[in-house]
């Protein structure tokens, strides 16, 4: 059922499972009405192979060496499961019926191999995924919600899990967040110590979450589901973001050193520095517009970091250009004022000799 269910789900071809190599074999199965009728299944097996077996009845020794007496069938007699259903079995030794009367007769297979997982059987699912279709994340999302809680429903017992490229994705999820706080608390303090300051890192920091909304406003526009890749690419979006913060913070900051206003810094260092963060948003969005075009399979595994990358700049750029000067701007004019009123203060509370 569930391999049938996957089968219908859009991209997803080749769905196999690794008991569909096994040997093919003839089930036998006792039914209800065997069991009424007192039979068991080591009498079912033995009359199983007996009809298409034989039997021992009798053994020779002759001059030291063994000879066993077998009965069988004839040949004509034991070819077809038809042949099988309708081997006669005695009942309270006057009546007769047909095996397949008393037993379910059915072809399967058994694997070659049994695969377990602490201690458990496990059967695995595989298939192929056409990425440009859908991806294996949405793909296994709209099989957790249907098909799997339906089976789980009905067979209390079974587990079903995603394994292999599944499982490795949410372990690196898992120490993504880990490795993302841990990030953002060394660039914060690779800033801090060439800025010499404590709130300039928080300002270049603060067009970050920008970056982030774009990225994820252009897995929406390309119709492409947010990955652990896109998280890839979101935190090198990250870095480029930052470098630009950084390369207009510090000519704002050579600029207020050589004694220029504060309006006049921040007008100077926008304007000196936008050709270079123009050009490294734009070499790199036109650097990763081949792959955002490519139809291949290959491809679509990268395509959400490029995604990711390309977006988040193309929102970022522009947001870095006009929220650093307000932040700065604002920071500063909020530092002189509460200069200023500590100063009168000062002056007020000052007795008069």
């Amino acid at each position: 059922m569930l391999a049938e269910e996957l089968q219908k789900l859009p991209g997803v071809s080749g769905v196999y499972d690794d008991t569909q190599g096994g040997s093919r074999q003839l089930r036998v199965t006792l039914n209800e009405r065997g069991t009424q009728l007192g039979i068991d299944q080591r009498q079912l097996a033995i009359l199983v192979g007996g009809a298409f077996g034989d039997i021992e009845v009798h053994r020779l020794l002759e001059d030291g060496e063994e000879t066993r007496l077998l009965v069988r069938l004839p040949e004509r007699s034991r070819q077809t499961v038809e042949q099988l259903r309708d081997t006669p079995v005695q009942i309270d030794g006057e009546h007769h019926v047909g095996l397949g009367q008393i037993a379910d007769i059915a072809f399967s297979r058994e694997p070659d191999v049994l695969h377990r997982r602490d201690r458990r059987e496990v059967v695995h699912l595989y298939w192929r995924q056409d990425r440009a279709v859908e991806s294996p994340e949405a793909v296994w999302k709209t099989l957790n919600a249907t098909t799997v809680a339906e089976l789980q429903t009905r067979y209390p017992g079974a587990k079903i899990i995603p394994v292999g490229e599944f499982e490795e994705i949410l372990e690196v999820q898992a120490g993504f967040k880990k490795a993302m706080i841990l990030t953002v608390l060394l660039i914060y303090v690779l800033l801090a110590v060439p800025l010499k300051s404590y709130r300039q890192p928080f300002i270049i920091m603060a067009v970050i979450p920008f970056g982030f909304a774009g990225a994820i406003y252009g897995h929406g526009l390309m119709d492409l589901p947010v990955s652990l890749l896109s998280a890839f690419g979101m935190m090198a979006m990250t870095g480029v973001v930052i470098n630009d913060s950084l390369v207009l913070m510090t000519r704002f900051n050579q600029l207020r050193e050589k004694g220029l206003p504060l309006n006049d810094a921040l007008v100077q260092a926008g304007l000196s520095r936008l050709r270079a963060i123009f050009l490294t948003t734009l070499t790199t969005v036109c650097g990763l517009l081949p792959l955002l075009s490519e139809t291949s399979e290959q491809a679509q595994y990268l395509k959400p970091a490029a995604v990711s990358l390309v977006f988040g700049e193309l929102v970022a750029t522009p947001i870095t250009l006009i929220l650093i000067p307000v932040l700065l701007s604002f920071g500063r004019r909020r530092g002189a004022q509460a200069h200023y009123q500590a100063s009168l203060g000062k002056r007020v509370l000052t007795p008069r000799v």
